[in-house]
């Protein structure tokens, strides 16, 4: 909840720290929102990094994503967070058994991590363990694949975006 206890209630609390967050995404258990200044704070579990504070100690107060990154969107999936610079640089920490960070590697990242290929995205979404972006108008998707999650046409995870497939065109308001 990110109020500092451990209890469940049955009615809304504020989050503690004082800060006003123009955005939030609740992951599976694990919450990050993003102050109107682009600073990204997360809490809850943090076993695989999911915080991107830099170490594996899950909290119920907020803390800072580490980097000095300004974010303009963040995303939070099953056991990983992504979020967007204003550039449209695409970084992802926490869980990468399958790839969901999109960095070429399956090793956990307890900070930011840049997203492989250079692209720039106008959106990204992280999902169970993958995670999709949309770049130059076309969509890519990284991380577990075993549904075919990924669009690509296969049902092989890919640590790196690779493209979803079809003439599909993708437009942003």
């Amino acid at each position: 909840l990110g109020n500092g206890g451990g209890a469940n209630v049955s009615s809304p609390v504020a989050v503690t720290g004082g800060h006003v967050f123009v955005s939030i995404s609740a992951g599976d258990a694990h919450t990050c929102g993003l102050t109107g200044a682009g600073a990204a704070f997360c809490w809850g579990n943090n076993l695989r990094g999911e915080l991107g504070d830099g170490n594996g100690t899950s909290t119920a107060l907020p803390v800072a994503v580490l980097g000095g990154y300004v974010f303009t969107s963040i995303t939070a999936g099953a056991g990983h967070t992504c979020a967007l610079t204003n550039a449209g640089a695409a970084y992802c920490w926490g869980e990468n058994f399958f790839g969901g960070l999109g960095n070429g590697s399956a090793v956990d990242a307890s900070s930011p991590v840049a997203v492989s290929g250079g692209r720039t995205f106008a959106q990204v979404s992280a999902g169970g363990q993958h995670s999709c972006g949309i770049a130059a108008a076309a969509a890519y998707c990284w991380g577990e694949n075993a549904d075919g999650q990924n669009g690509d046409g296969t049902m092989v995870s890919s640590s790196v975006p690779t493209l979803v497939v079809g003439n599909l065109t993708f437009a942003l308001p």
